[in-house]
């Protein structure tokens, strides 16, 4: 009769079970992490198996098991909230958007909100954040906690990123003139 087939054998451990045999044994803790950090139910289930998944792609690495279950379940709650915020930002941001006013067809605020729009479609990403955000009505601080930026340099920002969409955004038949005037500036500095 082979090892194999024996009812007794005992097969050697795996990662998984070493790693079951530790969240087992975290199971108090673990749900004190979540509701410590008023982690919902049905969340604080995934977060767990985000947790044994992350664990289980790095098992080999971890030198003290218990240590790294723990300090993961605390970074993914951290994790958890961060993207909860950045959601609640964004309904936030939209709900504001569609509380916007548009003009009538015949009017010039028209003509003004179109051509924002346009500008707005040459912006660089990093600077039309910035501008919308300004532009649906929160303030400078409000645009500052949002995007990470210091409240000083939003105005700054805000110019820049216009600006630059307006060079963007500039008729292609000047595309030209402006390229020999940079080619023709080099040039002469050059020579």
């Amino acid at each position: 009769m082979s090892l194999a087939a024996s009812p007794h054998a005992t097969r050697p451990e795996t990662g998984a079970d070493r790693l079951l045999e530790v969240i087992e044994r975290k199971r108090e803790y673990l749900k004190a992490v979540f509701y410590r950090s008023r982690i919902p139910p049905q969340d604080a289930e995934d977060l767990l198996q985000e947790l044994a998944l992350a664990v289980l792609l790095k098992l080999s690495e971890i030198e003290d098991l218990e240590a790294y279950v723990v300090g993961t379940a605390r970074l993914l709650c951290r994790v958890y909230h961060k993207k909860k915020r950045k959601e609640e930002e964004v309904c936030d941001l939209h709900a504001r958007e569609r509380s916007i006013v548009y003009p009538d067809r015949s009017s010039e605020d028209l003509q003004v909100f179109l051509e924002a729009r346009r500008a707005l479609r040459y912006m660089p990403r990093q600077y039309r954040r910035i501008v919308v955000l300004r532009m649906v009505g929160f303030s400078s601080s409000e645009v500052a906690r949002r995007t990470g930026y210091s409240s000083n340099s939003i105005r700054k920002l805000s110019e820049r990123g216009l600006a630059l969409s307006a060079w963007l955004s500039r008729p292609k038949a000047s595309n030209a003139a402006w390229e020999l005037r940079i080619v023709g500036s080099l040039g002469r500095r050059a020579g």
